[in-house]
């Protein structure tokens, strides 16, 4: 942390605007990267219903219907996570300015 100070403006900045709405960050982040995923489901195998399961995506790796070939190398997900951040960012930055201007009491919260 202290050392935070002394990154540049252009690294510090989206930093903070993050910092300052992380609840809201988390939240809009778990529902752009279903979106996104749902999407690319649809593109490269022209169906997705694998992905609207209920819990039992997390224990098995043969589900009715998904592709044995399911997923991307690292690369693209380092690319997806930084176009989860850009997509995300002007959003975080309009909801930080509206939760300084407003001050209903839930909005510490999210």
């Amino acid at each position: 942390m202290a050392l935070a100070s002394h990154l540049p403006n252009a690294i510090r900045q989206p930093l903070i605007v993050l910092g300052r709405v992380p609840l809201f960050f988390y939240l809009a982040h778990i529902v752009l990267i279903h979106v996104l995923a749902v999407l690319l489901a649809f593109l490269r195998f022209g169906h997705a219903e694998w992905l609207y399961q209920g819990p039992g995506i997390f224990w098995s790796e043969t589900l009715p219907g998904r592709p044995p070939v399911y997923g991307l190398g690292l690369g693209w997900v380092v690319a997806i996570w930084l176009l989860v951040i850009a997509l995300l960012l002007p959003i975080c930055r309009w909801y930080g300015q509206y939760k300084q201007a407003h001050s209903w009491w839930w909005l510490r919260y999210l």
